[in-house]
């Protein structure tokens, strides 16, 4: 290991907090586990916003190769994610489920894992700003995309804080005390959508709150699986904000490494059909808390699809 990337250095966080992300999303398309893992369109989407935010030191404009990255590849396509939030109709969500992205306020919370990597955690306005912009980036040629509903603002604001407390070196339970900060202070921001489904943005800090009071402090000591069942057994990490974002956090604080907050992200949210984007959440914060825990044979399997430890110095020089 480098000496920019020493065990437990905000480098090292950096690092394992993007293969958790990239681990976390193969894991969960992998029905029947690990095996054969592929780097997913979340993963090649966010590595490809890293760089472009890097290049354009830190600026989130549209426009240029920003804009660009946001379907993987810079495709020259309409993201079927945004039209979903738009409202266009269902056969934008059949699109949007095969081409692997995530529901799209789901997709807003994994792309704030970027705005978590390069801001610190004691400026909460900073951070939130670059998530709503990165919320509201569209492909080329594309119309505007409207702004996410206030509840996806809040979850996405919460797993930012927490990528970047666990980056700055924070344990467990200050990294959730700021995701529940962040998630109410998001509440209030202008500029954005209407609400999801009646779901209330203030839905975000009190799902945080009451998981955290479910598992009651328990966490490695359970058994294999029982943290995922623990927390399954008050709310299934449904394909909404407030139920799969929280879900992914308090499970990766608790799990105490990456691996086991991946494994048991994915399974207990194949049965809500959000395993690819709750196992990504849980492993970007896990990754970045608790280093050097992303199993070696995860990232040996997607390194030749993914340079994330290039971007390491770049997303550092950020922060």
């Amino acid at each position: 290991m480098t000496a920019v990337a020493a065990a437990g250095s905000p480098a090292q966080r950096i690092r394992d907090a993007l293969w958790g992300l990239a681990c976390g999303e193969a894991v969960g398309v992998r029905a029947a586990g690990p095996a054969a893992l592929r780097a997913g369109p979340v993963a090649r989407e966010l590595a490809g916003l890293a760089r472009a935010v890097a290049a354009a030191e830190g600026r989130m404009e549209p426009g240029g190769d920003t804009q660009a990255a946001v379907v993987p590849g810079g495709a020259d396509r309409a993201n079927p994610a945004a039209r979903l939030r738009s409202g266009e109709g269902d056969g934008d969500r059949a699109e949007a489920a095969g081409t692997g992205m995530p529901q799209p306020d789901l997709a807003v919370a994994l792309r704030a894992v970027l705005a978590g990597l390069i801001n610190r955690p004691d400026d909460l306005e900073w951070l939130i700003q670059d998530v709503q912009a990165l919320a509201v980036l569209a492909p080329p040629r594309q119309g505007p995309v409207p702004p996410p509903p206030a509840a996806a603002l809040a979850a996405a604001a919460a797993v930012a804080a927490a990528v970047s407390a666990a980056v700055e070196g924070g344990d467990a339970e200050s990294v959730l005390d700021r995701a529940a900060e962040a998630a109410s202070v998001a509440v209030d921001r202008p500029g954005t959508g209407p609400a999801s489904s009646g779901e209330a943005a203030a839905a975000v800090a009190h799902a945080l709150e009451t998981l955290r009071l479910t598992l009651a402090g328990r966490g490695p000591s359970l058994p294999p699986g029982g943290i995922a069942d623990v927390l399954a057994s008050r709310w299934e990490p449904e394909p909404r904000p407030s139920r799969a974002v929280p879900f992914a956090l308090v499970l990766a604080a608790a799990a105490g490494d990456a691996r086991r907050a991946i494994q048991e992200a994915a399974a207990v949210a194949a049965r809500a059909g959000t395993a690819p984007a709750t196992a990504a959440v849980a492993g970007a914060v896990a990754g970045a808390l608790y280093p050097g825990t992303v199993p070696p044979d995860w990232v040996a399997a997607l390194r030749d699809d993914l340079d994330l430890d290039a971007l390491v110095p770049e997303l550092l020089r950020l922060r």
